[in-house]
């Protein structure tokens, strides 16, 4: 089965290896994205990103961890991402993180 190639012809619009033009509506970017590596001592972490908005999406992900830790959850708050994890992290726990805005 071959492929199809994707070029962007403009913001907002893409055009296909089979020529067909298509108008992306989209509804969020990506305002921030990184790695953190966890403080420790306990399950929940606080991720500072100043400029953050409660109305911003956090997603979250585990990258590496010591210990057997998964994420519970992740929000979006006033200049920062607040996470639970299910225990303590360590401080060699690293976790991925993308923040989504409305534009």
């Amino acid at each position: 089965m071959a492929g199809i190639a994707i070029k962007e012809q403009a913001l907002g619009t893409i055009e296909t290896s089979a020529g067909h033009v298509q108008s992306l509506d989209m509804s969020h970017s990506v305002w921030a994205s990184g790695t953190f590596q966890t403080a420790g001592g306990d399950a929940n972490e606080q991720i500072t990103l100043v400029g953050c908005l409660i109305t911003d999406i956090a997603i979250v992900a585990v990258k590496s961890s010591a210990g057997s830790v998964y994420l519970i959850s992740a929000v979006a708050a006033a200049n920062a991402i607040n996470v639970v994890l299910s225990g303590n992290p360590s401080t060699t726990t690293y976790l991925y993180y993308i923040v989504l805005r409305a534009l």
